[in-house]
C-alpha cells in the first residue's frame, strides 16, 4: 500500500523525455518540503528516479483505486504510449474531481500523447498542460486544448544547460581547435541501440 503523507501532490512518471522535466522539479520539491507521492512504470524510469535519490513507487492499479486521502494535484509526464498508465491516472483524477496537469517535455507526438487507443487526440487530456516554449503551445491548440489552461514554463533541464552563448559552448567542447570552422551536430535518438527490457513494465 502507498505511505500517503500529508497535503501531496501525486506525480507519474513514464516517458524518458518527460523524466528530465520531472527531476529537476522534483529537486526543487524537496528543497521546498513540497510533499509528494511518486509513481513510476519500468526499469529505466524506477532506476533513473533512484540515480537522484528520488525514492519512486511502482504504478499499481489496484492501490490507486483503494487512494482515500486525495491528493491536491495530479502531475504527469508520459508520451506517446497507447497504453500508458498515465490515462488510468487522468481517469482516477477527473472521477473525483482532482486538477491534473501533464509536462510536455517538447512538441513531437502532440496528436499521440492523450489519445490512447482512440481517435480523439485529447481523450486522455489533463486540465492543465505545461510546455517549454511557444511552438509546442500551438501544437496543443491546433488540436482543439483550450489555450487559457496551457502554460509555457521552459524547460528547467535545457534551462540550465543551454543557458550560455554560441561562442562559450564551442570553446568549452572544442577548446579553439575548430575556431573560425564550421560544425555539423547530428542528434538523434536511436530506440533500437537501448535495451528493450529497460521500458517494458514488470
Amino acid at each position: 500500500m502507498y505511505k500517503l503523507p500529508k497535503n501531496y501532490y501525486l506525480i507519474y512518471g513514464e516517458d524518458p523525455g518527460a523524466l528530465n522535466f520531472l527531476v529537476p522539479l522534483l529537486l526543487e520539491f524537496d528543497r521546498l518540503g513540497r510533499n509528494y507521492l511518486l509513481l513510476c512504470d519500468g526499469k529505466f524510469a524506477f532506476n533513473y528516479f533512484e540515480k537522484h535519490f528520488l525514492n519512486p513507487n511502482k504504478f499499481n492499479e489496484k492501490e490507486l483505486e483503494n487512494i482515500v486521502q486525495r491528493p491536491e494535484l495530479v502531475i504527469l509526464g508520459t508520451s506517446e504510449n497507447k497504453d500508458s498508465n498515465g490515462f488510468k491516472i487522468t481517469n482516477w483524477a477527473r472521477k473525483f474531481n482532482i486538477d491534473s496537469l501533464a509536462i510536455i517535455d517538447f512538441s513531437g507526438a502532440s496528436e499521440y500523447r492523450f489519445r490512447g487507443h482512440s481517435n480523439n487526440p485529447l481523450e486522455f487530456a489533463p486540465k492543465f498542460i505545461f510546455v517549454p516554449d511557444q511552438y509546442c503551445l500551438s501544437k496543443y491548440i491546433d488540436l482543439g486544448f483550450p489555450k487559457s489552461k496551457i502554460f509555457i514554463v521552459g524547460h528547467p533541464l535545457k534551462d540550465f544547460k543551454f543557458n550560455q552563448s554560441k561562442e562559450e559552448v564551442r570553446r568549452k567542447l572544442f577548446n579553439n581547435y575548430l575556431k573560425n570552422k564550421k560544425v555539423v551536430v547530428f542528434a538523434s535518438e536511436l530506440s533500437s541501440g537501448l535495451n528493450p527490457r529497460d521500458f517494458i513494465r514488470t
